[in-house]
């Protein structure tokens, strides 16, 4: 599955964060989340996927904890219903510590480990050259095919190459393939867990997973709760996500004031600032100190691969804020009192967000797209003409705007380059 497709999941989750989300702005989310997971498997309904009705209740009962803020892992106790965990969700001050992600054990489906096998296609050859290449001497010849004996496999991949008929296959465990650090594997029970020693947040586990197990716990009721309460919430929106939604970009910023946001604004702003920062760090470190290089992306992915799998280039990654957590600050300067919450595009700026107490919460466009759904909200239909933001009225540059194109932030930084070098040289 490639980023971007919608997947039954993606259609199945939808469905399920703006039922949750509907349920909070109803005010009647404790009194109508038990029934969801029957309402959506009947028992005369067979079921599309699993064994039986029940267990697709039993997943999508985790499903929705997940969406109301709970960790998996957390769970003592399998007889408490849902709606005691939208009763702890409504009631708590903040969003629970969450390492990023949390696995459903029961929609796990205890792949088979990462194997090399021979299909149908085999013709038995003569050349035998899958034989041959094997360093192991795994493979022999049955029945007029060749065999791979898993005792002996090795998992090279050097009989697939050599094949000339293509008949030997590489059958993996998404999660595991997709993970770039190796921070997904079985557990004891046979179960994908997560090292989060490991863990870069990049989300890859959970975009291959075909199964849907691994999920990322959702901020929607805290952002919402807040907003119902007369929080001042003020949407920091990053660039990136604004292709998600129809309409121009001044409806969608009017639908999310239709919604309850106290203001919206335009996370260029601070990219801008960013790389202007960025741009003087450059001439101290590079110019002045002649450091040989360093590195800017304002992805915590990125950040986090470099320090945990690739520390001796931690030295040379700018040490500046991401445009999110400026915007934070310039938001609690301007406004002690309002909470923030960031409207990005991955799972990597959630785990980013939660290690800055001036970002209060962190949504993905698409849960943005659901809660507006549960509003009944229509981007299209919302007004045209947008007033500006009451705390920061003023435009960002393209560069600032560019942040999320693939060298935008190295872009700024080298369009900011000449004036900040003149006023070194002037000094």
């Amino acid at each position: 599955m490639e980023p971007g497709v919608v997947t039954n999941f993606t259609r199945i989750d939808r469905e399920l964060i703006t039922s949750v989300a509907r349920g909070v702005l109803n005010g009647d989310i404790e009194e109508s989340i038990d029934r969801l997971p029957i309402q959506l498997h009947p028992r005369n309904e067979k079921p599309a996927t699993r064994c039986c009705v029940h267990k697709e209740r039993s997943i999508t009962k985790y499903r929705l904890m997940a969406m109301m803020g709970h960790r998996l892992e957390d769970e003592t106790d399998e007889s408490k219903p849902l709606r005691a965990y939208a009763h702890e969700a409504l009631a708590r001050d903040k969003p629970f510590p969450q390492p990023g992600m949390t696995v459903i054990g029961e929609a796990c489906r205890n792949c088979t480990q990462n194997a090399y096998f021979v299909t149908n296609a085999c013709q038995g050859c003569v050349a035998r050259p899958c034989m041959s290449t094997c360093p192991k001497k795994a493979i022999s010849r049955v029945d007029g095919q060749a065999k791979i004996d898993p005792d002996l496999c090795v998992r090279c991949g050097s009989c697939q190459k050599v094949c000339p008929y293509h008949a030997i296959v590489k059958l993996t465990v998404p999660c595991e393939e997709a993970c770039p650090v190796g921070a997904i594997a079985k557990g004891a029970n046979g179960h994908a867990e997560i090292d989060f020693n490991k863990c870069i947040h990049c989300g890859q586990c959970q975009v291959k997973c075909p199964f849907g197990s691994v999920l990322e716990p959702s901020q929607v009721v805290d952002v919402l709760k807040a907003i119902k309460g007369g929080k001042r919430v003020i949407a920091m929106i990053a660039p990136a996500i604004l292709a998600n939604f129809p309409g121009s970009v001044e409806q969608f910023y009017n639908a999310l004031k239709t919604l309850g946001f106290w203001d919206v604004v335009d996370v260029s702003l601070a990219a801008d600032r960013v790389a202007g920062m960025e741009c003087e760090e450059f001439v101290e470190r590079v110019v002045e100190r002649h450091d040989p290089l360093m590195t800017t992306s304002c992805c915590p992915a990125y950040y986090q691969a470099v320090k945990k799998h690739v520390p001796q280039l931690y030295q040379y990654v700018s040490g500046m804020p991401s445009p999110m957590h400026i915007m934070g600050d310039m938001i609690r300067h301007r406004d002690p009192e309002a909470l923030t919450c960031f409207v990005g595009p991955c799972l990597a700026k959630r785990a980013e967000g939660l290690a800055r107490d001036t970002i209060n919460f962190v949504l993905t466009a698409n849960e943005v797209k659901c809660m507006l759904d549960a509003g009944s909200i229509d981007v299209t239909k919302a007004a045209t003409a947008w007033a500006g933001s009451q705390l920061f009225p003023q435009q960002a540059t393209m560069q600032g705007t560019n942040f999320a194109l693939t060298r935008g932030v190295a872009t700024a930084v080298l369009a900011a380059l000449p004036s900040v070098l003149k006023d070194h040289e002037a000094h």
